[in-house]
């Protein structure tokens, strides 16, 4: 059966409006942190395949100090290359993440510092932006009684350079 749940998440995008292969992607941000919120800022191909997918900000709202930086491939090696690091206050405090992609690399920036890199790899195809902020059970980390009637993520930069 079909299930309805309170819950609705939201997203922006710049799919079918912009789209760019190799730069430097800066998203200046803060999110509510709550058990059961799951932002992202990533990329995904414009031709609807999977993966490639960069992940350059993600983190679950039940642990708001854990940043995960995730580049899911294609192709050969692992599937995916992934940093969990800590993210000093929060993702309820302004930051600012970045991308560098590169033809044979990535590096993940936060605040300002590179925090992550893949060598010797990266997507070789045009991508498009998205912003998102879900609700979801992944995980086991589903909404709870904790978790706030009302969650945003507020963006106040967004720059792509190519």
């Amino acid at each position: 059966g079909t299930s309805v749940l309170p819950y609705q998440s939201g997203m922006v995008t710049t799919a079918r409006r912009f789209s760019f292969q190799y730069g430097f992607t800066e998203i200046t941000a803060r999110v509510t942190a709550g058990a059961g919120l799951w932002p992202t800022l990533w990329l995904l191909p414009i031709d609807g395949s999977w993966p490639p997918e960069v992940d350059f900000m993600e983190a679950y709202g039940g642990d708001p100090s854990r940043l995960l930086l995730t580049y899911h491939r294609n192709g050969l090696g692992p599937s995916q290359e992934q940093a969990a690091i800590n993210l000093p206050g929060g993702i309820s405090r302004w930051h600012t993440y970045g991308l560098d992609w590169r033809q044979d690399s990535l590096v993940w920036y936060v605040d300002g510092k590179p925090r992550f890199r893949v060598v010797g790899d990266s997507p070789n195809q045009p991508m498009y932006l998205l912003a998102n902020l879900a609700v979801s059970g992944a995980s086991g980390r589903g909404p709870n009684r904790t978790t706030p009637a009302v969650g945003t993520m507020e963006i106040s930069k967004v720059e792509v350079w190519v």
